[in-house]
């Protein structure tokens, strides 16, 4: 990445301490942006990308929902680059919590938990991942 303080007639190149791609940079005027790249990176300048500073991101714990629409089983599986408090929820489309998965202090590592939804009526539901102080709430769809 190349940064100019004087119109584009001399580019210096810009000295990043960490080890992700970046993928978009978004500025809302001459000071203020955003990068984004892998892994959730966000980066954020207030002098115009002479420094950037990675913000905090809930994609550093990540989660994915398989298959999605299901009708009997599907596996939640999440990454906790920490050791956090986990507590893992299903609700309905109304908000009521119909199933609690998990409740419990766990290690930072790659976890699985599956969901039976023999007991669910088909339709659309949401699980709610609490990770620490994070939530990450993903759409389920428990088909016929």
């Amino acid at each position: 990445m190349y940064y100019t303080l004087d119109g584009g007639n001399l580019w210096i190149k810009q000295k990043y301490d960490f080890n992700n791609n970046l993928y978009d940079i978004f500025f809302v005027n001459d000071f203020l942006g955003w990068a984004v790249g892998e892994n959730g990176i966000i980066l954020h300048t207030t002098n115009g990308g002479i420094t950037f500073v990675e913000e905090e991101s809930i994609n550093k714990n990540t989660s994915s929902c398989y298959p999605n629409p299901f009708s009997e089983t599907a596996t939640i599986e999440y990454t906790l680059k920490e050791p956090c408090w986990v507590k893992l929820c299903i609700y309905d489309f109304l908000g009521k919590e119909v199933a609690l998965l998990i409740n419990e202090f766990q290690d930072a590592g790659e976890y699985r938990k599956s969901i039976d939804g023999s007991g669910l009526s088909p339709g659309m539901y949401y699980y709610v991942l609490n990770i620490g102080n994070k939530t990450i709430t993903q759409k389920i769809i428990i088909s016929e």
